[in-house]
């Protein structure tokens, strides 16, 4: 598979949004997760990555969401928290967008 991010879409996401900034594609996601697929039950440990929009997309996908606690489970956002991106699979690759504020509890 491609890299679906090049050094100047990287750049100018970072000059966009600030630092620190990670960049999730969704193709990409979408498709590790249909290799799993092969396996009985799919599961993925939320501390690897809290990303609400993650999260929220491999929820959809099908995928398990284990956490150790209720708050982690609940999606409880922590203030200062990193800026971070996701960008949907029908969009452009020059695409990224940042998912909306965290103001305590999202639902």
């Amino acid at each position: 598979m491609a890299i679906p991010f090049s050094p100047e879409q990287l750049t100018a996401a970072a000059r966009q949004y600030g630092t620190p900034l990670w960049c999730y594609d969704a193709r990409t996601i979408k498709v590790r997760i249909q290799q799993l697929k092969a396996f009985d039950v799919v599961r993925y440990a939320q501390k690897a990555c809290s990303n609400l929009q993650v999260l929220r997309l491999i929820r959809e996908a099908g995928v398990r969401v284990d956490a150790v606690s209720l708050g982690k489970s609940s999606g409880r956002c922590w203030p200062g928290s990193a800026r971070r991106a996701i960008r949907p699979a029908s969009s452009s690759p020059a695409t990224c967008s940042t998912p909306p504020p965290c103001n305590g509890w999202w639902s």
